[in-house]
C-alpha cells in the first residue's frame, strides 16, 4: 500500500515538476490525483453515503468478461470488454516492471513485478480491471453492483483500503489465484 501511495506521489511530482515546459492549464492538487484513482469506488460510495437519487440500473455495469478453457486444459482464453460513454475512450496499454523486493525475503522480487493492463492517463491501475501479470495470472472482473441498500452499512470509514489499491497490491504480491483472493479481501472497503 505504501509503495502504491509513493507511486501516486511520484506521478504528482512528475506532473508539477515537468521540465518539458508544458502549460498546465489544469492544476491537479494531490487530492485531484487521488480522485482519478478512486472513480470506481466513488460510484459505490455515493450510494453508501446516502445519494439515493443517482441509482445505477440493475445490470448497469460497464464491463463483461469471458473465460474459455480449451479442451484438455491446453490453453486459456480470456477477454474483457468495457463499454462506456465516448469521453472515456482515451485508453492506454500500460506495462509496469517494478522489481520490488518482498519484505519477508529481502532477495526475492515480488511475483507480480511485471504486468500489462488497459488504463487511462493519470491512473495507476486499470479502471477496466483487466491485467496480464508476470506471475502467470490474469486478473479481470465484470461489474456486479450492489442493489441491496441494507449492505451499505458494512462500509466503514476507517481501517479499509479502497478497491483500486487492493487490486494493485494483490496483483503484485500473489503467487496464485487463491493467494490473490486472500490478499484482496483484506481491509475490504465494500466498494
Amino acid at each position: 500500500v505504501n509503495l502504491t501511495l509513493l507511486q501516486l506521489m511520484g506521478m504528482e511530482d512528475g506532473y508539477h515538476n515537468s521540465t518539458t515546459k508544458m502549460n498546465h492549464t489544469i492544476q491537479l492538487q494531490p487530492f485531484g490525483f487521488l480522485l482519478l484513482q478512486i472513480d470506481g469506488d466513488l460510484e459505490d460510495l455515493q450510494s453508501a453515503l446516502g445519494n439515493k437519487k443517482q441509482k445505477r440500473p440493475l445490470g448497469g455495469g460497464s464491463c463483461s468478461a469471458l473465460i474459455k478453457m480449451l479442451p484438455g486444459n491446453s490453453d486459456l482464453y480470456v477477454s474483457q470488454v468495457t463499454w462506456s460513454a465516448y469521453q472515456t475512450m482515451l485508453r492506454i496499454l500500460k506495462k509496469y516492471d517494478f522489481p520490488f523486493k518482498e519484505a519477508q525475503i529481502k532477495s526475492s522480487v515480488i511475483p507480480g513485478r511485471m504486468m500489462s493492463f488497459s488504463s487511462a492517463p493519470g491512473k495507476l491501475y486499470s479502471g477496466d480491471d483487466f491485467y496480464i501479470i508476470g506471475n502467470g495470472l490474469v486478473s479481470l472482473e465484470t461489474t456486479i453492483g450492489n442493489s441491496n441498500d441494507a449492505l451499505w452499512k458494512y462500509i466503514k470509514a476507517k481501517g479499509q483500503v479502497l478497491e483500486w489499491m487492493r487490486n494493485i497490491v494483490s496483483n503484485r504480491l500473489a503467487h496464485n489465484a487463491t493467494m490473490w483472493a486472500d490478499i484482496f479481501k483484506q481491509y475490504n472497503s465494500g466498494t
